[in-house]
């Protein structure tokens, strides 16, 4: 296949005030020409209520790429793939993609940080509670309050020092193969109890084997492509 790379790419929107602000903008470029293709099957998933587990692949030879389950149920595995010009080139396609460009917040972004930090603050207080000579709760309040606003702080200065710009990425224009599939089987179990008190007792229980299946597809690059990203990146 012949890798195809675009040339001379346009200059990209500045977003404004030094990528402290918002842009909106409509970006035209070319994208690959791609069709949704189905690529062959693998056996759907099902239960069983005896078996084992196991984890084993599958795959397909003398270009036979079909399989079902012991019940005769499969599933079909489709993929965008490219489409080729006469002489093997990836064909791209004229398309707009409409782009928002802004910095992180700097009133959610300190929100989230801080209930992040204030989860795990919580946990560490309660622990230290449990040690020292405070109750697990109080620790965990105290925990909490105290990360949530360092953690708080830290996700502020992360939103006023972030600023934002357009680039073009090289993406890579892909074709699939499916070569076969993943065979997976898992225990699906629940722990059952009767009793109470000192007489609880409890033991693991089977419910059912799952029989899970997932493709095994080959990706090969037959050419590449820039498209507008937005990009984040911290004031100097």
């Amino acid at each position: 296949m012949i890798i195809q790379t675009s040339a001379r790419l346009p200059r990209l929107p500045a977003v404004p005030n030094g990528g402290k602000g918002k842009l909106e903008v409509d970006i035209p470029y070319q994208a690959p020409d791609t069709v949704e293709t189905r690529l062959g099957s693998i056996p759907r998933g099902y239960d069983t209520s005896y078996g084992y587990t196991k984890r084993e692949s599958i795959y397909f030879e003398n270009g036979h790429k079909e399989a079902t389950n012991r019940y005769g149920s499969s599933v079909d595995v489709w993929r965008a793939q490219p489409t080729y010009n006469a002489d093997g080139s990836a064909k791209l396609k004229d398309v707009t993609e409409h782009i928002v460009a802004q910095p992180k917040s700097k009133v959610t972004t300190p929100l989230l940080w801080g209930l992040g930090g204030a989860a795990g603050g919580a946990a560490l207080g309660a622990i230290a509670g449990l040690i020292g000579s405070f109750s697990p709760g109080i620790g965990a309040a105290i925990g909490a309050g105290v990360a949530g606003v360092a953690v708080g702080a830290l996700g502020y200065r992360d939103a006023v020092t972030d600023r934002v710009k357009l680039e073009w990425q090289e993406t890579p224009i892909v074709d699939h193969n499916l070569k076969g599939y993943n065979y997976r089987v898992t225990e699906d179990t629940r722990e059952e109890c009767t009793g109470t008190g000192k007489d609880r007792r409890c033991r693991t229980v089977t419910d059912d084997y799952e029989h899970r299946f997932s493709p095994i597809i080959d990706e090969k690059t037959v050419g590449t492509y820039h498209k507008p990203v937005v990009v984040h990146y911290k004031e100097k």
